[in-house]
């Protein structure tokens, strides 16, 4: 296994093939993430140190040339991957998956949004989501093919090739 990447409390590797991604899930009993992808170029194995335990999950990815994103919410015990067009708000307490968002174009990354109410800011091609830590969509944003995005504290600004906007992060309208 190749260390892609680490972060807080978890470790991605990257395997060689979806059979040696099989087999290690197997050993770990693990869930295999995006299983349905149209197409299978790269296999990922996901480690998340959860209190004195270790959890984890397998990942397919289309290889399109965008790594998967994770972004592990500590004090709820709760995990979100995106990979290709999904994202994935997993629980890693009893390692299910809660919801499963398929996005219209590829995620290009996921943030997680402190304050009043945490939430998850999905950051496509295509469109920009806000979802609640439950996996419930609270505003939407579609737009042409972002090339370019800033967080501010209240406020997300994405560049696309025509226009650059300003979108609340409240609740997503225009500033």
């Amino acid at each position: 296994m190749i260390l892609n990447k680490e972060g807080f409390k978890f470790k991605i590797f990257e395997v060689e093939s979806e059979s040696e991604l099989i087999v290690v899930c197997n050993e770990k009993q693990s869930a295999i993430l995006g299983l349905d992808s149209e197409s299978k170029m790269k296999f990922y194995f996901i480690e998340f140190q959860q209190q004195n335990s270790e959890r984890f999950f397998g990942l397919v990815n289309g290889g399109h040339g965008i790594e998967p994103t994770v972004a592990k919410i500590e004090t709820k015990g709760l995990a979100i991957i995106s990979s290709d067009k999904s994202v994935y708000l997993v629980d890693l307490n009893d390692l299910h998956i809660i919801t499963q968002v398929i996005c219209e174009s590829l995620v290009y990354d996921v943030l997680l949004i402190q304050g009043n109410s945490s939430q998850i800011l999905i950051i496509c091609e295509l469109e920009v989501r806000c979802l609640s830590l439950a996996g419930s969509q609270i505003w939407r944003y579609d737009c042409d093919i972002i090339s370019e995005f800033k967080l501010y504290e209240n406020h997300l600004e994405i560049f696309t090739d025509d226009d650059n906007v300003k979108i609340s992060l409240e609740d997503g309208s225009l500033l």
